[in-house]
């Protein structure tokens, strides 16, 4: 979710075309920000592998089967 990148680090919010030129300069001239944004949404998405799986036996679970 946006939210949880946003959160992390692994994304950044751009309100505008000058927002977005800083967040994409910043990330093209730095590699240490770059990687920073990178290992954060990574970490992120791996927090979330397997919900669906989760949720489908929490479901699952309530109905009883």
């Amino acid at each position: 979710d946006a939210q949880a990148l946003l959160r992390a680090g692994g994304a950044r919010a751009a309100g505008g075309r000058g927002a977005l030129t800083d967040v994409l300069s910043t990330w093209r001239d730095s590699a240490a920000a770059r990687s920073d944004a990178g290992r954060a949404a990574r970490a992120v998405v791996e927090r979330g592998l397997g919900a669906a799986e989760r949720s489908a036996r929490l479901v699952e679970g309530l109905l009883g089967s």
